[in-house]
């Protein structure tokens, strides 16, 4: 994992690094309903400006496992893209990356020449319980996927990746299937839980769809949006 970055303490009790939880706090600041869900145990904190309590012990132990700053930083994303076979060939897709931070520079003008342009997507195929989602999940390297020993994925999941200058929290929108139009959210969902925001809207599809926890969804589906420096710009389903 990646060690605190000035850890604090929120008020579900845990300790998260302040930039972290700050940005989550602001992308449920957005919604306006009143209330931050926490992103681990999902229980409301009080209020839209949730007090912050720096965690010194959880500070101090990071600076005896890592006591040179550079160590705690060092950004996985920069791993990740020069990870390389001794052939040269790709084992990541995050290592896609790397022709999106070469047009960077160019991200104005190709605004406007590529209006209509979509991201490639990479659509799997198979039966029930074939192993499509954990071979999903293996590509994005991020927990959410719903897991269980029946068939748990209900309905189809639309993964959205964007190369962007910055990370924002992940979001998930259940959009119509055949129009695509967005019927609700998008909700902050965090990566460590994600399976589980994911699991409770595909049972409450289900439900809505079936009248109980049985069937399939098929006219609505979700669309996970994820974005940040270290990601290509890539649609997986």
């Amino acid at each position: 994992g990646v060690p605190f970055i000035d850890p604090v303490v929120a008020p579900d009790g845990h300790t998260y690094s302040r930039h972290a939880i700050e940005h989550w706090i602001r992308a449920w600041q957005k919604i306006g309903d009143g209330n931050v869900i926490s992103p681990l145990s999902k229980a409301l904190f009080l209020g839209l400006n949730p007090e912050l309590v720096p965690d010194q012990d959880a500070e101090a132990a990071v600076l005896r496992q890592f006591p040179n700053d550079g160590s705690a930083t060092s950004s996985r994303s920069s791993q990740a893209a020069y990870a390389r076979t001794a052939s040269g060939q790709i084992r990541s897709i995050y290592e896609l990356n790397i022709v999106d931070i070469k047009l960077d520079s160019l991200r104005h003008i190709l605004s406007e020449a590529l209006d209509d342009w979509h991201p490639p997507q990479l659509v799997v195929i198979g039966e029930e319980k074939a192993g499509k989602s954990t071979l999903l999940e293996r590509m994005l390297m991020m927990p959410f996927f719903p897991k269980a020993e029946e068939v748990c994925t209900r309905v189809c999941i639309h993964v959205r990746l964007r190369h962007a200058r910055f990370a924002t929290v992940p979001s998930l929108t259940v959009v119509d299937s055949v129009t695509g139009t967005t019927l609700r959210g998008p909700f902050p969902i965090p990566v460590e839980k994600g399976h589980v925001f994911v699991s409770e809207e595909m049972g409450r599809l289900v439900a809505e769809e079936n009248g109980g926890e049985k069937g399939v969804c098929t006219t609505k589906m979700l669309r996970l949006n994820i974005a940040g420096p270290h990601l290509p710009s890539l649609d997986l389903v």
